[in-house]
């Protein structure tokens, strides 16, 4: 089982401790089963996740084929833009 939640990482300046401490005071992390699909095609994302542990594979359905296009692996956040800019807002009204 793949786990996605909030991880911790050394900071190297005083927002981005800021930054990572308002995240993680409103993170919630969850195991998520593999092969769980996060985001259907249509969907607006909504989150933005941290892989804690497992990797996360980012694909389309092209003419009925899986097209993989990217991988995020321990360590790594995924996010769209959208949802990312959303967060940063809550953290810093």
């Amino acid at each position: 089982m793949d786990t996605i939640g909030l991880i911790t990482h050394p900071m190297h300046s005083d927002s981005e401790s800021k930054l990572w401490a308002k995240l993680k005071s409103i993170a919630v992390e969850k195991s998520i089963p593999s092969r769980t699909i996060l985001l259907y095609e249509g969907e607006v994302a909504r989150f933005v996740y941290f892989v804690k542990q497992g990797c996360l594979r980012q694909w389309v359905n092209k003419d009925g084929k899986d097209i993989t296009f990217q991988f995020f692996f321990e360590g790594q956040p995924v996010a769209s833009w959208r949802a990312l800019l959303v967060v940063i807002r809550v953290c810093f009204p």
